[in-house]
């Protein structure tokens, strides 16, 4: 009996709950139907009375069911977004393929370095993938974002390698307005690719100055006005406008315009004119230097006379040969033994060329003899190529100490 009154009032129970939830939900109960649970029969069964509430209960939650609750269950369980860049490390014109992942039906940007650079499209393996061409953008490291709504984002590190340029450079004389003119033309490259719209600086004999823009395909054209004659033309190209190239510079380019004046001619003669006047000179002073006072007549030994210089100088000349090497070291050794025998016993023939001419400093002849010793030294030791100076150099010293010494005496 007491059990059956348990049941009783666990159903009375379980009938208020269910018509609070109704009252709440605004459906309409009518009053006299709460009392009706005592009077329950005790056979019937407890399953019955529990079930009777069950479609006001789930009608009620259908009523009071949020889609907040809904939205928010989805905002905790959307998988995050991937950002994967290939390539990592890239140079200018490179395209760096951004894959992102998780981000499925949904709008992705792609930002460098906070700036947005594009939209994602949807790609394989339902990937969205962007293609970044590297242009404007510095060498060194930049981040990559991917950035979805919600407040979804993955990030990457893109690295800029800069590279220096290729400029070609060609000139050709050309016309304009009846006036010689260089016709200048080239192009720009960067990792085998043109760079479009690069600032070409002409410079014209390190002096003058032009300027032009590469087109689409990196090609460049300028018609410069000059005067006749040979010019010198460098194409250079440096960049302000952030793109990770280094300043560059073509080679030099020579053009020859009709009707110019031009130097070379003019300073090869002035080099011969230059030469044959020191040879001239050289000459000049072996002939006229004063002969050295005659020594007075002695009883006891013949006067000494020097042998005609003019004797001497066809020696010399006839040693010299055709002016080598070898002519210059025959006329050097000619004098030394000539001069040995002025000085017998002093060994000048073993001799260097400098001890030498140290050994006749400050006598009649060391002026020359040091000149022959200097010439010698220079052509046949330093392997320097002689020259017609140094053959009237050796032909005069030749001569001059000869012939100072003998009138010297011993």
């Amino acid at each position: 009996m007491v059990a059956i009154n348990i049941r009783r009032a666990a159903c009375a129970i379980v009938v208020l709950v269910c018509a609070c939830l109704v009252a709440g939900a605004g459906a309409v109960l009518p009053l006299n139907e709460t009392p009706a649970a005592p009077g329950l029969d005790a056979a019937a069964p407890v399953e019955n009375v529990t079930a009777a509430p069950v479609p006001v209960a789930a009608n009620a939650t259908a009523n009071a069911t949020p889609v907040v609750t809904a939205n928010a269950t989805a905002v905790m369980t959307a998988a995050p977004l991937t950002l994967v860049l290939e390539p990592s490390t890239a140079v200018y014109g490179d395209v760096v393929q951004c894959t992102v992942g998780g981000g499925a039906n949904a709008t992705v940007r792609i930002l460098v370095d906070g700036v947005e650079a594009g939209r994602a499209v949807p790609g394989g393996d339902g990937a969205q993938v962007l293609d970044y061409t590297v242009d404007r953008l510095p060498a060194g490291v930049h981040v990559v974002m991917a950035e979805a709504a919600p407040l979804r984002t993955a990030e990457a590190v893109l690295e800029v390698v800069a590279v220096d340029p290729v400029v070609l450079l060609e000139v050709a004389p050309a016309e304009w307005e009846n006036q010689t003119a260089l016709l200048c033309t080239g192009n720009v490259t960067a990792a085998g690719r043109p760079v479009p719209d690069a600032p070409v600086r002409l410079v014209f004999d390190d002096s003058g100055t032009a300027d032009c823009t590469t087109g689409p395909e990196g090609q460049f054209e300028l018609l410069a006005g000059v005067v006749g004659g040979s010019h010198r033309v460098v194409a250079s190209v440096a960049f302000a406008d952030g793109r990770p190239l280094n300043p560059a510079s073509s080679a030099a380019v020579s053009a020859e315009l009709p009707g110019g004046f031009s130097v070379l001619p003019v300073l090869a003669v002035i080099v011969v004119l230059l030469v044959g006047a020191g040879g001239f000179l050289f000459w000049r002073r072996g002939r006229s230097e004063p002969p050295a006072a005659a020594a007075p007549p002695v009883d006891e030994a013949p006067e000494r006379t020097a042998p005609p210089p003019e004797d001497l100088r066809a020696t010399a000349r006839r040693l010299a040969g055709d002016g080598g090497r070898a002519g210059i070291e025959a006329v050097y050794r000619e004098l030394a033994a000539r001069l040995a025998k002025e000085r017998p016993g002093a060994k000048l023939q073993t001799m260097t060329p400098r001890e030498l001419a140290a050994s006749f400093e400050g006598s009649p002849g060391g002026i020359a003899v040091a000149r022959v010793a200097a010439c010698y030294e220079a052509v046949v030791y330093s392997g320097r190529a002689p020259t017609p100076v140094d053959v009237e150099t050796v032909v005069e010293g030749f001569v001059a100490a000869l012939s100072e010494t003998a009138r010297a005496g011993p």
